[in-house]
């Protein structure tokens, strides 16, 4: 169950995600580094559903903007400002 926890504590860290509570104990919060570039996988494999739609490309523009504003709660996109 401690990976779990751990993939929880690294979602409800960096992404928007709703996910179960867990105590952010010392235990977790040691191996979540592993677990945060699972956040990315979710926003990649979303880009790539995105890509692989028949939308028009403004609309797939419009969407690869805004599925990390989604995804991490538009955490690190100072960029966009």
């Amino acid at each position: 169950m401690t990976v779990l926890q751990t993939i929880a504590v690294a979602f409800a860290m960096f992404s928007a995600v709703p996910v179960p509570q867990f105590d952010w104990n010392e235990k977790n919060m040691r191996y979540s580094l592993c677990a945060f570039p699972l956040v990315g996988v979710l926003c990649g494999a979303l880009w790539c559903v995105c890509a692989s739609l028949p939308l028009p490309a403004m609309v797939r523009a419009a969407g690869f903007c805004l599925i990390p504003v989604w995804v991490t709660g538009g955490i690190h996109l100072d960029g966009y400002a």
